[in-house]
Order: C-alpha cells, then sequence, then structure tokens
C-alpha cells in the first residue's frame, strides 16, 4: 500500500458504436487519517477550531454512469441491485441524494465497484459520491475542479442528507494526495452573519412594499436581524 499523490479521474468507454453509448467511469481514492481524526466534526471545531493531517492511499472505488436508452427504469448496482421506476424510490441514500441534487430526470444507470470491503471507516462513502458528482457533471459538459466537488459532496452527504461526519472525507476524495487542513471555528458565526445580511434585504423588502412605508419596512428589518441572528446560531448549533 502506497500513498497516492494523484486523486480522481474519469475516462470514457464507448459502449454501443450505433447508438453512440457512452459509459462514464471515475477512480477516486480512498484515505487515511494520520493526525487530527475527528477535529473536523462539527462539535469539535466550532468551540476549538480543527486542523487534521489526511493521505490517500492507492485503494479506490470506481463509479460508472450509463444512460438506459432502452429500459424504462433506473439500474442501481452496488452491493445491492435496484430497479426503480422513480428516482425517490432507490433506496441508497448517496446515489438518490445525488441524482436529485442534479435533478436527474432520465433513466440511470449507476454503479460501483471497490478494490477495498465496504464500512472499512477510509471514507468510502464519500469517495463514491465525490466520484458521481463528477460523473454527473461530466455528462452535463461542465468542468470541475476540486473545490468544486469538496463543496458539492460536503452539502449533499451533511447538510441534506444529514449524514453524520466531518468534511474530512470529502476533502481527501476531491483533493486527494496529502493534505494539512486548518478548519475555523468562527466559520459557523459568519454562516450566520452572511445569511442574515441576505434575509434581511429580503425582509425589509418585503416590509416596505407591504406597508407603503420605507421606515417601517427599515424598523422591521433592523429588529429582524437581531432577534433571527440569535435564534439562526442556536439553531445550528443544536443541528451538532
Amino acid at each position: 500500500m502506497s500513498v497516492r499523490f494523484d486523486h480522481f479521474e474519469y475516462i470514457y468507454y464507448k459502449i454501443c458504436k450505433t447508438t453512440n453509448l457512452y459509459m462514464l467511469i471515475s477512480k477516486t481514492p480512498y484515505r487515511i487519517p494520520l493526525a487530527g481524526g475527528g477535529s473536523d466534526l462539527p462539535f469539535y471545531y466550532k468551540k476549538k477550531g480543527g486542523e487534521f493531517i489526511s493521505c490517500c492511499i492507492d485503494q479506490y472505488v470506481y463509479v460508472f454512469l450509463v444512460n438506459r436508452k432502452i429500459h424504462k427504469n433506473n439500474l442501481i448496482q452496488t452491493t445491492d441491485v435496484e430497479f426503480t421506476k422513480k428516482i425517490n424510490q432507490i433506496k441508497n441514500k448517496i446515489i438518490k441524494g445525488a441524482l436529485n441534487y442534479f435533478n436527474i430526470k432520465n433513466y440511470i444507470h449507476v454503479g460501483t465497484f471497490s478494490t477495498l470491503p465496504t464500512k472499512t471507516g477510509l471514507g468510502s462513502s464519500s469517495s463514491i459520491l465525490v466520484g458521481l458528482i463528477n460523473l454527473l457533471y461530466k455528462s452535463k459538459g461542465i468542468k470541475t475542479n476540486s473545490k468544486l466537488l469538496y463543496k458539492e459532496s460536503y452539502t449533499i452527504e451533511r447538510e441534506i442528507l444529514k449524514l453524520s461526519g466531518g468534511h474530512q472525507d470529502q476533502i481527501m476524495a476531491a483533493y486527494g494526495s496529502i493534505q494539512k487542513v486548518k478548519i475555523n471555528k468562527k466559520r459557523h458565526i459568519a454562516k450566520t452573519i452572511t445569511w442574515r445580511i441576505v434575509g434581511s434585504i429580503d425582509t425589509f423588502i418585503l416590509a416596505t412594499f407591504f406597508s407603503g412605508s420605507f421606515e417601517t419596512g427599515g424598523w422591521i428589518a433592523v429588529t429582524e436581524v437581531i432577534t433571527k441572528t440569535i435564534l439562526y446560531y442556536f439553531h445550528e448549533r443544536a443541528w451538532y
């Protein structure tokens, strides 16, 4: 076993010349934490900040993606095999979450192959997700980069699906190599403030429109800044 200094890859594979049907295949590495494991979890870094060192190894998960142009159902092949008519009927949370996030409407075939057993604790779910996101972007002709793959995978896995964990798995699957990462404990405070700015502008516009008074709209917006900033801050902390 050795450290990998490359990271995700993808290839095109032509399945059928007559229908011009392509299979997209991604190859995403697993990771091993070297130091600071667990400091990327919200309950810790939101109080003390986080810092970890992790590296990718020469073991991978392969994800393939094909549009099903003949069959009128979805086919999902992991450790289980699923045939579904609708995306929301898919039992695999990671794959269903990614397909819903990208608003996939056509019938699709997604499969995975791993060089290691499942549930090894080496970030397999995030590696699958990063690989699948990579393929979904490629299928739309959109260029990706490590930062985009990390952010999208974290959003899907942690914020939408509410699956427990930190940032390490998504960062390593997207960036590869050996990484030393610091997480700012003030991130959730900054998130609170920026979201309140957006929300207060919206409140001011609506309050002014319905009241017909800029002064009334301004007072409502100012009051709301104080109350909802406090509420949002504690709401965020309550999730972790």
